[in-house]
């Protein structure tokens, strides 16, 4: 979710792009580093990332959904 809101709220930037970087490094690097320190097996690292893809995508589909019903940003 954050790579998606850097992505989408902030200005074209290295600062952008690095910050990308920085969070889908630390999302790819993270379960194969989790299997090697035997913490856990290569299913339960493919399941984390299937859950949370879908739990990502779910939360931005209410968000831009929000972003329609209330365009201001305001639900008020």
């Amino acid at each position: 979710f954050l790579c998606y809101f850097a992505w989408a709220e902030f200005a074209p930037s290295w600062w952008r792009r690095l910050f990308i970087a920085v969070t889908l490094a630390s999302i790819v690097l993270m379960g194969p580093a989790r299997i090697a320190a035997g913490e856990h097996w290569p299913s339960d690292v493919l399941g984390g990332y299937l859950v949370a893809t879908l739990w990502t995508a779910l939360a931005l589909a209410v968000l831009r959904a929000a972003e329609r019903r209330w365009p201001t940003g305001r639900p008020i």
